[in-house]
């Protein structure tokens, strides 16, 4: 099972137990959210940050011997012809819906990410459920604005999917518990340099995340005011003619 999804189903279970053989009988705080660090394929000082700080890579190509793959770290890249994904020993796959080979749905080995547009209509929002992929990456502007928050709870209503989206590096606490809250699972955050500061703050952000998220209602009341019907208006006799 690809690295990545194995470690959004101990999420999803509440399974606070480390990857790895060496850590797996150690205990640590559960983990409700997974760093994903988007690359350059050259920037050797992001993948170092990244491997320090970041659950998985996201590079720009699929190649077989880039950084990311000596990183240790589940990588991968979006991809849009199927010889690249021979040999390369990638974990996870970005599949865009424009262009990648329909074909790569069928790569059940590996992990498949689907980019979604939210200006997508919503029966083809809603059309992704029924797709083989495993992950849904909601795209567009990365900014943490009241519009953008909306929006990933209009995708969250309708896809019964793992959620990605991406945001920006510098994303307060309080920002990244709403969009955790609205129920993603991950984020991805482009990485350039040696941003060990910034990815250290947000993976000290995401461990800072409460144990639940809140309580939201189900449903919603209207209260709809009543207007008390008027008073019947009792049949006038016509007035007798006097005799």
């Amino acid at each position: 099972m690809s690295k990545l999804l194995e470690k959004l189903e101990h999420i999803s279970k509440g399974n606070s137990k480390p990857l790895g053989f060496a850590a797996a009988a150690a205990k640590s705080k559960p983990v409700n959210m997974v760093i994903i660090a988007a690359v350059d394929d050259n920037d050797k000082a992001a993948v170092t940050a990244a491997k320090e700080y970041a659950d998985a890579i996201l590079v720009n190509s699929i190649a077989v011997k880039n950084i990311a793959s000596k990183s240790g770290l589940p990588w991968g890249a979006p991809i849009s012809e199927l010889a690249a994904i021979k040999e390369s020993g990638c974990d996870f796959i970005l599949l865009n819906t424009d262009d990648s080979p329909i074909a790569l749905l069928q790569e059940e080995k590996l992990c498949r990410i689907i980019e979604i547009d939210p200006a997508m209509p919503d029966g083809l929002i809603r059309a992704t459920n029924q797709l083989p992929v495993d992950i849904a990456l909601i795209s567009g502007d990365t900014s943490i604005s009241m519009k953008r928050l909306i929006a990933c709870q209009h995708i969250a209503n309708m896809i019964g999917k793992y959620l990605i989206v991406r945001i920006p590096l510098e994303i307060s606490g309080d920002e990244l518990r709403e969009i955790w809250e609205i129920g993603m699972t991950g984020v991805v955050v482009p990485v350039t340099g040696d941003a060990k500061k910034g990815l250290a703050a947000l993976r000290q952000a995401v461990d800072d995340l409460p144990a639940s998220r809140r309580k939201r209602s189900s449903k919603t009341n209207v209260s709809i005011p009543q207007i008390a019907p008027a008073a019947p208006v009792a049949d006038e006799e016509p007035d007798e003619e006097d005799e």
